[in-house]
């Protein structure tokens, strides 16, 4: 059986990729996509480095290059914890991060192949650690906060979502397993976050659960796609974080931003 927990964390996941897609950046799914850097195994996709194979939440690739650069690829790492994220997995996000951006190689008499420069940003539900900040910010690691008022209907559809999920379980054999894969890939299909041909064929047993589970899934991709036009976006300054950017009017600010894209930042210290 799935652990409400585990729900919501699967529920997030899925929800930051639906936002990294809006913010220029193209999503990555499935090792067919760059089966050089990439491993799917099973819904998982892992992505190599020089010393380990490394699960990631969500991977997005950067539209456009920077001039004198690598094209740029985004982790994004979900944490849909009680308590606040600590240092031991902001941590743990470094030695990731430092591990897939050493995972090149030449050989002699040929062109070495192609290489990312690869960031890393951790979302939690409920914030992070004193410590945990500290030691993002000296590594550059970009730190969401997702408790504030901004995100309280994403996490509240997440909530709601979970729990009737948990509920449909009690439809299930007493020895069948949550078919995670399935939700993954009718939360993709629903969401748009995975093109079709690189989503599995999963089929789920008829019945009570399967009604109730499609219902909710149905219910969820209603409440981000109301969203969708007042629906928060990524900025990313020249800076090691991230901003979070709720928008009334959501075609305005984005054609505001293409027609004037250097903005001054006014910065406030809030204790």
């Amino acid at each position: 059986m799935a652990r409400d927990s585990a729900l919501r964390g699967y529920l997030l996941e899925e929800s930051l990729a639906w936002l990294l897609r809006f913010s220029g950046y193209r999503l990555l799914v499935h090792e067919d996509q760059d089966p050089v850097e990439l491993v799917s195994q099973g819904d998982t996709l892992r992505v190599r480095g020089r010393g380990a194979l490394h699960q990631v939440d969500a991977l997005g690739e950067f539209a456009f290059t920077p001039a004198f650069s690598m094209p740029v690829r985004l982790f994004l790492e979900a944490k849909f914890y009680k308590e606040r994220v600590g240092l031991e997995i902001v941590r743990n996000a470094h030695g990731v991060v430092h591990d897939v951006n050493e995972n090149f190689m030449t050989h002699a008499g040929r062109r070495p192949r192609q290489r990312y420069q690869y960031s890393y940003a951790l979302f939690s539900a409920n914030g992070f650690t004193a410590e945990a900040q500290k030691y993002a910010l000296a590594h550059q690691l970009s730190l969401v906060d997702l408790s504030g008022a901004s995100f309280a209907w994403l996490l509240g559809a997440i909530g709601t979502t979970a729990w009737t999920l948990d509920k449909a379980q009690k439809h299930l054999g007493p020895s069948e397993p949550f078919p995670m894969t399935w939700l993954r890939t009718e939360l993709r299909r629903a969401l748009g976050t995975a093109p079709d041909h690189l989503l599995p064929a999963v089929p789920v047993a008829e019945g009570k659960f399967k009604q109730e589970a499609t219902a909710a899934i149905a219910s969820f991709v209603a409440a981000m796609q109301q969203r969708s036009d007042a629906e928060l976006l990524l900025g990313f300054p020249a800076a090691p974080f991230i901003l979070p950017l709720a928008a009334d009017d959501h075609h305005a600010f984005v054609a505001y931003a293409d027609a004037q894209p250097d903005h001054a930042m006014a910065s406030h210290h809030v204790v």
